[in-house]
C-alpha cells in the first residue's frame, strides 16, 4: 500500500523567482513523490505569503488543521526548502512537533532533512537550540540594563505609580494627583481611620482618581496599592511584588535602591503607615463557616448594573444572652460596597438560602422531565460504543490543535512586546499567564486523548 502524503508550496512575493515558483516547486514535489512511491492527495498553496509567522497563511492553517483531524491519514508532508515551510525558529519546531503527535513526517526535498531519521531529528534539535540561546540572550541583554537603570536609581520600566508620570523614561510628579496621594497618608494616620474608612470618607467627600483621562471613584484596591508602593517615599524596589508562593517555587531577589525621582511623601509618614497597616492586619480565614459554599455567587445579576452578586453575611451580636444571632447569608450587588466606591445604588440583598433553594427546586423539576431525559440522551450518546469514542476523539484533538494555534499565536504576542515600553512588566505577565493556562489546557487534552486510545483499544 502507496503512503499518502501532503504537498505544500508557498513564495513570498508575486515576483516569483526563477526556479523557486509555485509550478516548480510543486512539479519538483510531484516528481520526489512518485520517486518514492507516495501518493500526493493533497496539494497546499500559500501565495504572496511571507514565512515568517503561521498567521496569515490560511492554506498552512488549514493543512495543520487537516491533519490534526487525520483527514487523510497521511504520512508525510513535502516541502520544496525548509524556509517554505517557514522562516521563524521556533514555529517551525512547534508546527514539526505537532506533526509528530500525529505520526507526520516533515521533508524538505532540497535541504534533504527528513524528520523520521537520525540526521533530520538533528537538524531539527540545532535549530531548536539556536532559537532558543537567541531569546535567552535578548533577555539577558535587556535584564542587565535594567538592573543597571535600577541600580543608578532610575526608573527600569513597568506601570507608573499613580502620581507621575513618565517622560524620558523617568518619573515626573503630577501635582494634582500628588494632592491626592498626601490626602490618603493624611487621612489613614488619623486615629479612628481604617482601610475602608478612609475610602468611605473620600468618596463621601467627592474625591477622584483620574485613569486614563477619566475620573474614577476611590476604591480599597487603590487606596492599599497606594498605602504599600515605597516608591512615594523616594525608594524603588525591585520584585516587592513577588508573591509567598512564587518565591517558594522560584526565589528572587529583592533590591531596594534611592531612586532619582521627587518623593511625595516624607519618609516618617511611610513608617507610621505601614506600623498602622501591620497591626491592623488580621488574617483571612472563614472562621464562622468554612465548608460553606454560596453556589450561585457571581451567577446571580445585580438589577441594576447588571455586575455579578457576591456573598454577604449578617452577624449581629446578641445583646440580652450574650454571642451571636444565626448568621444569615444573602446576595448583594459587589458595586455597592463603599470599598468599590458605592457606583450603584442597588442596596437589596437576596436570602442565600431561599434563593439557592428555589433555583436547585427548579433544576431538580428540569431533571425529571422526559424532554430533558432525551436531550441528555441525545447529546451524550452510547459512551461505550467505538463510534462514540471515535467522535469523542476527533473533537478532542480538533480541539488540542486549536488550542496549539493559540499557543503559537500568544507566543509571537510574547515575543513582539516592546521591551523598552513602561508597562513592558505588566504586558508580559498577562500574556505569560494565558500561556500558562493554555499549557494546562493542552495536557488536559492530551491525558484525555491518551485514555479514549486506551478505552477504544478494549472495545
Amino acid at each position: 500500500m502507496r503512503k499518502k502524503c501532503y504537498i505544500y508550496t508557498r513564495v513570498s512575493t508575486a515576483a516569483q523567482t526563477e526556479g523557486y515558483s509555485l509550478e516548480a516547486q510543486t512539479e519538483w514535489l510531484r516528481k520526489y513523490a512518485d520517486y518514492k512511491e507516495m501518493e500526493v492527495v493533497r496539494e497546499y498553496c500559500d501565495a504572496g505569503r511571507s514565512g515568517m509567522r503561521i498567521k496569515g497563511r490560511p492554506a498552512f492553517m488549514e493543512m495543520m488543521d487537516d491533519i490534526s483531524c487525520e483527514k487523510d491519514e497521511i504520512s508525510c508532508v513535502l516541502v520544496f526548502k525548509l524556509s517554505r515551510f517557514g522562516r521563524n525558529a521556533a514555529d517551525i519546531l512547534k508546527s514539526v512537533q505537532l506533526l509528530m503527535h500525529f505520526d507526520v513526517d516533515l521533508v524538505c526535498v532540497e535541504d534533504a532533512i527528513d524528520s523520521s531519521t537520525q540526521g533530520g531529528r538533528l537538524t531539527l534539535a540545532i535549530l531548536s537550540a539556536v532559537a532558543e540561546m537567541e531569546h535567552e540572550n535578548i533577555t539577558v541583554q535587556f535584564m542587565a540594563a535594567r538592573m543597571q537603570k535600577l541600580m543608578n536609581g532610575g526608573w527600569p520600566g513597568g506601570g507608573v505609580p499613580y502620581g507621575y508620570v513618565s517622560v524620558n523614561k523617568e518619573l515626573v510628579v503630577v501635582p494634582e494627583a500628588a494632592d491626592l496621594v498626601r490626602m490618603i497618608y493624611q487621612k489613614y494616620l488619623e486615629p479612628d481611620m481604617m482601610l475602608n474608612t478612609v475610602v468611605g470618607w473620600m468618596n463621601e467627600n467627592g474625591y477622584k482618581r483620574v485613569a486614563k483621562g477619566e475620573d474614577k471613584v476611590i476604591t480599597s484596591d487603590f487606596v492599599s496599592s497606594v498605602l504599600g508602593n515605597p516608591v512615594y517615599y523616594g525608594m524603588i524596589v525591585y520584585n516587592r511584588r513577588t508573591n509567598s508562593e512564587e518565591i517558594k517555587r522560584n526565589p528572587k531577589e529583592i533590591i531596594s535602591v534611592r531612586g532619582k525621582h521627587e518623593a511625595i511623601i516624607p519618609k516618617d509618614v511611610w513608617m507610621r503607615v505601614q506600623e498602622k497597616r501591620k497591626r491592623l492586619r488580621r488574617p483571612q480565614k472563614k472562621v464562622d463557616d468554612p465548608e460553606r459554599i454560596s453556589l450561585l455567587s457571581g451567577l446571580v445579576k445585580c438589577p441594576v448594573c447588571g455586575t455579578g452578586m457576591i456573598t454577604k453575611k449578617n452577624k449581629r451580636k446578641n445583646n440580652n444572652h450574650g454571642g451571636y444571632y444565626k448568621i444569615v447569608y444573602s446576595y448583594g450587588c459587589r458595586n455597592y460596597r463603599k470599598s468599590a466606591g458605592r457606583v450603584c445604588n442597588c442596596s437589596w440583598t437576596y436570602n442565600q438560602k431561599k434563593l439557592d433553594g428555589a433555583v436547585m427546586e427548579i433544576v431538580g423539576k428540569v431533571t425529571e422531565t422526559r424532554e430533558f431525559r432525551q436531550t441528555v440522551m441525545n447529546t451524550v450518546g452510547d459512551r461505550s460504543s467505538l463510534d462514540a469514542c471515535e467522535a469523542d476523539l476527533k473533537r478532542t484533538r480538533k480541539e488540542l490543535h486549536s488550542q496549539e494555534h493559540l499557543k503559537y499565536k500568544l507566543g509571537a504576542e510574547l515575543d513582539n512586546l516592546d521591551v523598552l515600553a513602561e508597562d513592558y512588566d505588566d504586558e508580559y505577565e498577562a500574556v505569560q499567564s494565558k500561556i500558562d493556562e493554555v499549557y494546562d489546557r493542552i495536557e488536559i487534552l492530551e491525558e484525555r486523548i491518551r485514555k479514549l486510545k486506551k478505552r477504544m483499544e478494549g472495545l
